[in-house]
């Protein structure tokens, strides 16, 4: 695997699970800018391949469901039987991100849910 995706793929896990954190203590502006560099990672990896999008697979299974809630969902479009697999067992835990999954499933499933982040540029300084 290239290094350069590989650095991305660990900026994006920790980006998604001090996204987690962040939301967890209800801090919007770090929050934020979790959010950006994590958009920015995916956007990174789209941009390498769709090989490049399937590495996220391998976040299906950790123990933070922060960081498996954004794999699933940047999945979607390159492996949706797993990603909706996953959102699905998401949905019907008692987890911290339950109804983001619900809501993300519904979303994919009614055709609304735009992962093409409009008016975000990639940074790869980040």
């Amino acid at each position: 695997m290239h290094i350069q995706v590989e650095e991305i793929l660990q900026k994006y896990e920790s980006a998604a699970i001090h996204y987690g954190l962040a939301s967890l203590e209800f801090n919007s502006t770090k929050t934020n800018e979790w959010h950006d560099l994590l958009i920015n990672c995916y956007l990174q990896l789209r941009s390498k391949s769709n090989e490049s999008v399937l590495l996220l697979e391998k976040f299906l299974s950790h123990q933070n469901e922060y960081l498996v809630l954004w794999a699933s969902s940047h999945l979607l479009p390159y492996s949706e039987k797993i990603a909706i697999h996953t959102l699905n067992f998401l949905a019907e835990s008692d987890s911290m991100v339950s109804i983001e999954a619900k809501y993300t499933l519904l979303e994919w499933e009614e055709g609304s849910l735009s992962l093409d982040y409009p008016g975000y540029k990639i940074d790869e300084s980040t």
